[in-house]
């Protein structure tokens, strides 16, 4: 992964910090929206960059609630 450019970014969820996570989807972009998530919940996300080598490491996670 070091010295490539990043293709695309690989988003991920989970709710709670025991849950594993899930795939929320691919983005070429580093800004991303993420639709459809119930209400009230709190969801932890992190992205995981990707280029033509694989996947790099994923990122801090974020906590939201939507």
């Amino acid at each position: 992964m070091a010295g490539a450019l990043v293709v695309s970014y690989m988003i991920e969820l989970r709710q709670g910090p025991e849950a594993p996570y899930i795939d929320a989807g691919m983005a070429v972009d580093p800004e991303a929206a993420v639709h459809n998530q119930a209400r009230g919940k709190e969801w932890e996300y992190r992205v995981i960059p990707v280029n033509e080598a694989g996947k790099g490491e994923p990122s801090n996670s974020v906590m939201a609630v939507s």
